[in-house]
């Protein structure tokens, strides 16, 4: 529907076709767009994260893998995103949760945000590190007012990833992509 959207937006401003970018989350969206309309597509750009074909996802399976493949979870906080009570926890506990989102030892986003269990841990604990040098007093509180205005909608792009939402939307799609793609 999100591509839907963008078609109608396309067609009120009369652009026929157009390059599609997306960025994180927004990847999927723009590679399905490409899928769904290669007619109204001139390329694809994607940062940070490749193009996934259209498939069934078992988060426990890639936790599976990459506990194996790494010695952690890589997607394990995933898992406490998707418990019904993260929202509230991440809320009451806004700085602990910037610290480690923006921690200045990066080490600690191996050590005790993504493996199974330790961003609750550390949430719940109210642990505290400092922030990136990059983060100004400006940034910090915009950075603030964002995750306080409530947390919900923002994990439910990862419940909607978890449930396999588009399944039903996307196992038919061919999976090819079939206009120039640039992955930044």
């Amino acid at each position: 529907s999100m591509v839907n959207h963008l078609i109608s937006l396309l067609d009120y401003l009369q652009l026929n076709k157009v390059f599609v970018i997306g960025h994180d989350w927004g990847t999927n969206t723009a590679s399905r767009f490409a899928l769904h309309h290669p007619e109204r597509t001139l390329g694809l750009v994607l940062i940070s994260v490749d193009y996934v074909p259209p498939a069934m996802f078992d988060l426990d399976q890639v936790l599976t893998y990459t506990k194996a493949r790494c010695g952690f979870e890589i997607l394990g906080y995933w898992k406490f995103f998707n418990s019904t009570d993260a929202a509230k926890i991440i809320e009451n506990n806004l700085e602990s949760f910037i610290d480690i989102t923006y921690a200045n030892n990066r080490t600690l986003t191996v050590t005790d945000f993504v493996p199974l269990g330790k961003l609750r841990q550390w949430l719940v604990n109210r642990k505290r590190t400092d922030r990136a040098s990059y983060i100004t007093q400006n940034d910090y509180k915009i950075i603030h007012e964002y995750l306080a205005d409530g947390m919900q909608p923002k994990l439910n792009w990862y419940k909607a990833a978890i449930d396999n939402i588009d399944w039903e939307d996307e196992k038919n799609l061919d999976p090819v992509i079939r206009r120039p793609v640039l992955l930044i």
